[in-house]
């Protein structure tokens, strides 16, 4: 990440091998989220060797840049010099010499002994000419015999290493794995750069899909989407489309690489991985062996093959693009980079709708390919007329209608500010009555984005299946329209599109659905969430009677509606007590939200009085306890001598 921005630690593990560090589960976990800084640093010059391991972009480079400067927080002297500039000097004398310059990174009273307080990293092992490579391993095998109690850290990426592992199998490394961020991560560092909680869930929104990590979670995409909305200013981020930043992101990277090989050949270098990223999606492939690579240029056009054969090195162009070299396979360095090239390279064939099919589409099961629904977004994103197709696609008969999910979620999905009314009203309208007619649970994302498609005309449509006239006491259709109903209107309501009137009617046909004593609770817990969204106060006592029911559930959504509507309620205090004695997490988290001074005294008055209570908060305190930090606070604002007194009873 650029030096000028807010850091965020990355989570790190350590392991013992390097086979090891290959073999772990390439996803970030919880428990590696090491406590601000000191901690983290302490760990990291706790050990002699350490190689540090990761992705092209996951930060390798500013983590020893600050390691360098949390060193002196540990009594240490550091310096971070480029491995690829190591030239005819030993490791020493290059040292040396780096130390003299004022733009080195290094500590102020940084001096090369051999002692244990002094830290050496070196960056960017893989960068190292291969012609030279052998000999600078045996430079630093030298260096690392004569200054054996410094520490030492090094970098490098994950297939350059793994090529030469066997050059460093004498010397004594641990190795660290750099993980990919957390969502929380990237949540807490775009509010840092001042985007509101909207637009950071505009953000994910735009970027997610089926489940898999976000781009943004690699550190360097998460830095130049800062420095896109800085370029393109903040109040632009409801106008972002999937595809503006991943032409961004793209482009960005061949630039910094063709920058560093001094080539200005991005735009041919972005032509041939459009067509390769084309080939592998026909082939539904994320992985493409070096002789089928060979084969690829052999079919290329002989202008486009010859020129850039001429001019761009095939090294450069497996390790200096956005391409992952594994040795024997190449593969993208994220899946989405391959499906916004094909889908450039889609666009640039033609607007060829039958093209589009004829590579989409499942001949015999008349089926979009799972695989191909991200880069037809993007398609979309691009030409906003080829919506129109893909949707009359699945208005087919009925024993022809598209059933799988993601159609309907590749659906929702597009930017509606480019939609015709009538398209917007078509979408709504046909996935609406698609859930409806084959009876399944909308999903959440799917609702929430098929919300912005309603026009107020189509309100009639989702007023006729919340008619409960229209069904039988038990009539099976008849749960299931209810809760499709109720999750709709809720994301209505909570973006205020109803007048009073229209409030007035949901707001008693919801009640009526949290009182439906049906089997499995959605239609009750989708009518909770949906009323929460009215802020209504007088709601918390009207549908209190569901707490009774025996749905664990069902009475957390009810916990939230209280947390939503306000939790300084009489009864929204009662239930969160009541919620805290039987281990619910919703409940322990609406006492956090208690923060008016007669709701503050009542709690404190409950700890006293119930002792149920307070044993089973002390019991979940190992838990809870860096969070609970936030009722002391809520304490502490409305501090009365009342209340120092019923504390004092509490202890």
């Amino acid at each position: 990440m650029d030096n000028n921005s807010i850091y965020i630690p990355p989570a790190i593990k350590f392991y013992s091998s390097f086979d090891e560090a290959l073999s772990a589960e390439p996803q970030w976990d919880p428990n590696l989220s090491l406590k601000e800084g000191i901690w983290e640093f302490k760990n990291l010059f706790a050990f002699p060797k350490t190689f540090i391991v990761a992705e092209p972009g996951y930060g390798k480079t500013r983590l020893l840049q600050e390691i360098v400067s949390k060193a002196s927080n540990q009594g240490m002297k550091a310096i971070c010099v480029e491995s690829k500039k190591i030239s005819e000097a030993t490791i020493k004398e290059f040292i040396f010499d780096q130390s003299k310059k004022g733009s080195a990174v290094k500590s102020d009273t940084f001096k090369l002994k051999n002692e244990k307080d002094v830290v050496i990293c070196l960056d960017a092992l893989d960068e190292v000419k291969l012609d030279d490579f052998s000999s600078t391993v045996e430079k630093i095998k030298t260096f690392l015999a004569e200054y054996g109690k410094i520490t030492a850290i090094i970098s490098c990426r994950w297939h350059f290493f793994r090529n030469f592992k066997e050059l460093f199998n004498d010397l004594s490394f641990r190795y660290a794995r750099i993980f990919s961020f957390s969502k929380e991560q990237v949540e807490s560092y775009l509010k840092n750069n001042a985007i509101s909680q909207k637009n950071i869930e505009k953000i994910f929104s735009v970027l997610s899909f089926r489940g898999r990590d976000l781009v943004i979670q690699t550190p360097r995409y998460l830095e130049l989407l800062v420095n896109y909305i800085r370029d393109n200013g903040i109040a632009n981020i409801l106008a972002i489309t999937k595809a503006s930043l991943f032409e961004f992101f793209i482009y960005k990277k061949l630039e910094i690489e063709d920058k560093k090989l001094n080539k200005q050949k991005r735009d041919l270098i972005k032509r041939v991985l459009e067509k390769l990223a084309l080939i592998m999606e026909i082939y539904q492939a994320n992985l493409i062996k070096k002789d089928e690579l060979m084969s690829f240029f052999d079919d290329l056009k002989s202008d486009l093959k010859l020129s850039f054969l001429q001019q761009v090195p095939i090294e450069d162009f497996f390790n200096k693009t956005i391409l992952k070299d594994n040795i024997d396979t190449i593969e993208f360095e994220n899946t989405e980079f391959q499906e916004y090239l094909a889908a450039k390279e889609i666009i640039r064939l033609g607007k060829n709708t039958r093209t589009i099919f004829e590579l989409s589409v499942d001949p015999e099961i008349r089926e979009i390919y799972p695989s191909w629904f991200n880069t037809l977004g993007f398609v979309v994103d691009l030409d906003i007329s080829v919506l129109k197709p893909l949707l009359d696609f699945g208005r087919m008969n009925k024993e022809e209608k598209v059933k799988d999910e993601e159609y309907h979620r590749f659906l929702t999905k597009v930017d509606i500010e480019r939609l015709p009314i009538e398209e917007r009203m078509a979408i709504f309208e046909q996935v609406f009555t698609y859930y409806q007619s084959v009876l399944h649970w909308i999903g959440w994302d799917i609702a929430n984005n098929l919300s912005y498609y309603l026009d107020k005309s189509q309100q009639s449509l989702i007023k006729f299946y919340a008619d409960e006239r229209r069904y039988k006491k038990n009539e099976p259709n008849r749960i299931v329209h209810l809760g499709n109903v109720a999750q709709i209107v809720g994301f209505l309501l909570e973006r205020d599109v109803f007048d009073d009137e229209e409030k007035a009617f949901w707001r008693r046909e919801l009640i009526k659905f949290t009182r439906d004593k049906n089997e499995n609770g959605v239609l009750q817990r989708n009518a909770l969430l949906a009323l929460g969204n009215l802020r209504d106060e007088t709601i918390i006592g009207e549908v209190e009677s569901v707490w009774k029911s025996n749905n664990t559930r069902t009475q957390e959504n009810y916990l939230n509606l209280c947390r939503k509507i306000n939790p300084n309620h009489d009864l929204s205090l009662k239930y969160f007590v009541e919620g805290t004695k039987q281990e619910s997490i919703d409940a322990r988290y609406g006492l956090y939200e208690v923060t008016e001074v007669q709701a503050v005294k009542k709690l404190l008055d409950d700890f006293i009085h119930t002792p149920s209570l307070l044993e089973e908060f002390i019991d979940q305190e190992s838990i809870f306890g860096d969070k609970d930090s936030k009722i002391i606070e809520n304490i502490k604002a409305v501090w009365d001598r009342d209340i120092e007194n019923k504390l004092q009873k509490i202890v």
